[in-house]
């Protein structure tokens, strides 16, 4: 998956009680699309091979949920 199908994934399936949830709960997140996990662990499915480049990308962004997907994608194929 590419990086601007992934993030037109988080932003087609943000939410403004997502949004609200995560200013709550992480008041120190700056930059959010407001995405539940169960949206992340989906596109993470999706991965089947580690890509550094979109890791990188992911992370350098800043937005909470790409740098979850990004650590989430690291987890997936270091445990291999």
């Amino acid at each position: 998956m590419k990086l601007s199908e992934i993030r037109k994934v988080l932003k087609d399936k943000s939410s403004k009680k997502a949004k609200k949830s995560i200013k709550k709960f992480i008041p120190t997140a700056k930059k959010y699309h407001g995405d539940k996990t169960e949206v992340i662990n989906k596109i993470l499915k999706s991965i089947k091979e580690p890509d550094s480049k979109l890791i990188e990308k992911l992370w350098e962004n800043g937005f909470l949920e790409e740098q979850l997907l990004a650590s989430k994608i690291l987890g997936k194929f270091c445990l291999k």
